[in-house]
């Protein structure tokens, strides 16, 4: 009975050493992440206006070497910025500077926007999340979607090389 007793006590121990680095990990992760977030600048970005954001992008995209050009605030079939890279090949985006997630009606926008544009690539870019539905059909038509987390990589390390997206 005592060997039952401090059996199942050793488990207990184990299984909570295990849940404790577990959560020690998690929370290594989420301070990583906080930190990165600082850096990038996210929570600014937070703050911002719609078209503030948009500048911030535009600025961004000019630092890796590409040509920005910003379409009006009104009008602008869907695209918020062109990018022309070095070789002429033009990318629209559209910014979503959401609280919320950002639905199909973004990817369907800029869609149409790289048609209309004469673009080779399209990017809905936002300081959130996208739903599923958005994702889904951004994978079928071909859209690329920037997430908060690939917003905070981006301004926090600028990654990738100069003129490539």
């Amino acid at each position: 009975m005592l060997t039952n007793i401090l059996y199942v006590l050793f488990l207990m121990a184990v299984i909570g050493f295990i849940l404790w680095l577990g959560f020690a990990r998690l929370m290594k992760r989420s301070v990583e992440y906080q930190n990165r977030a600082f850096r990038s600048g996210m929570h600014e970005v937070d703050q911002m206006d719609g078209r503030t954001f948009e500048t911030k992008l535009g600025l961004h995209f000019a630092q890796r070497g590409f040509e920005v050009e910003t379409t009006p605030t009104s009008g602008d079939y869907g695209a918020d910025l062109v990018l022309t890279d070095a070789n002429g090949n033009r990318t629209v985006v559209q910014a979503k500077r959401y609280s919320g997630a950002v639905g199909v009606k973004a990817v369907q926008e800029v869609s149409a926007a790289r048609a209309m544009y004469g673009a080779t690539g399209a990017i809905v870019i936002t300081n959130s999340h996208f739903t599923k539905n958005a994702m889904i059909l951004a994978a079928n038509t071909g859209v690329y979607l920037w997430d908060r987390e690939r917003l905070i990589d981006e301004f926090s390390l600028n990654t990738g090389s100069a003129n490539t997206l």
